[in-house]
């Protein structure tokens, strides 16, 4: 299963100031940037197989590999892409939603949208959206119930499925460069871009 994981509004609440190449502030005085990402490890202990694909302003003021060092450790290694790469200050700022979406592209069960409640998807993804409160993202626990109840009934059917384990290449980039992730069952297309 590949989830897509915004940090704002579900690692942490979602107020931030962004600069171009600094960490973003939290604007919450009470709170620290990813103090909820210990349930998001939690949430993830039952799926040994659960890939996830940063859909973040954080990297695109950031690098990936500045962000990956922010997280859990037992997160980082599931990280297999970005859904938007660092940009120029200049340059116009992409929909962070649309390039998730594109970036999906083929529609598959086998996916989970991590988000917060501001986040406005197309109703052909809402079935694989999970939103979660922008100010207690994963501390609160029907958050945190709604999320494990989702990820255990993929990972329940996939693992009662035939798998396809081959890497199948998806538009996700690390390091500069495509990488192969595993996908459960629709093989999508090579490239998700807008001609």
């Amino acid at each position: 299963m590949l989830v897509y994981l915004n940090f704002d509004g579900v690692l942490h609440p979602n107020h931030l100031q962004y600069r171009y190449r600094r960490p973003p502030e939290l604007l919450s005085p009470s709170h620290t940037t990813f103090e909820y990402a210990p349930a998001l490890e939690n949430a993830l202990e039952g799926c040994p197989d659960a890939a996830v694909v940063l859909n973040t302003w954080w990297t695109y003021y950031l690098t990936v590999e500045a962000c990956l060092e922010l997280l859990p450790a037992s997160i980082r290694p599931r990280v297999v892409g970005t859904t938007l790469v660092g940009g120029i200050d200049e340059a116009p700022l992409p929909n962070r939603v649309r390039e998730a979406e594109r970036h999906i592209g083929v529609q598959t069960n086998e996916l989970l949208v991590l988000d917060n409640s501001s986040a406005r998807y197309g109703e052909s993804l809402l079935p694989q959206v999970l939103l979660v409160n922008e100010e207690t993202g994963l501390s609160c626990l029907s958050a945190m119930r709604a999320l494990k109840k989702r990820l255990h009934s993929q990972w329940s059917r996939a693992a009662s499925d035939k798998i396809d384990r081959q890497p199948v290449q998806i538009p996700s980039i690390r390091n500069g460069r495509k990488t192969a992730v595993r996908q459960l069952t629709e093989t999508p297309s090579a490239d998700h871009r807008e001609e």
